[in-house]
């Protein structure tokens, strides 16, 4: 299983290398954000297929190497990846409806900011 850490680090270092991608290309900046975003539909399906298919029990994921009082533990089950599926999905679908409806129409684009 991927780890759930991996999610984090990719929507954060997409964050931060956007704008710097998307001054000097516009279509590679919107390709790294449509890329990250199916990364995060991608990672949660594999663990939602893992977990129903060879009835594995929840993953916890120690993010430090230490106990819960010191770390943040993240528990990865059916249930948690399920509901990450239907997040990242729905996002997915909502970003990018904005960016072909802002690249027909420049006035769409004061909507949606």
């Amino acid at each position: 299983m991927v780890s759930p850490l991996y999610l984090i680090a990719m929507l954060l270092g997409a964050a931060f290398l956007h704008p710097l991608i998307q001054n000097r290309s516009k279509l590679a900046g919107q390709l790294v954000v449509l890329v990250v975003l199916g990364a995060t539909v991608a990672i949660p399906l594999q663990w939602l297929m893992a977990l129903d298919i060879a009835t594995m029990q929840a993953v916890v994921f120690q993010t430090a190497g230490f106990t819960a009082p010191l770390s943040i533990n993240l528990q990865v089950g059916v249930e948690e990846s399920l509901f990450l599926v239907i997040i990242h999905r729905k996002q997915h679908v909502v970003i990018s409806v904005v960016v072909v409806f802002c690249k027909h129409s420049s006035s769409l684009f004061f909507y949606f900011t």
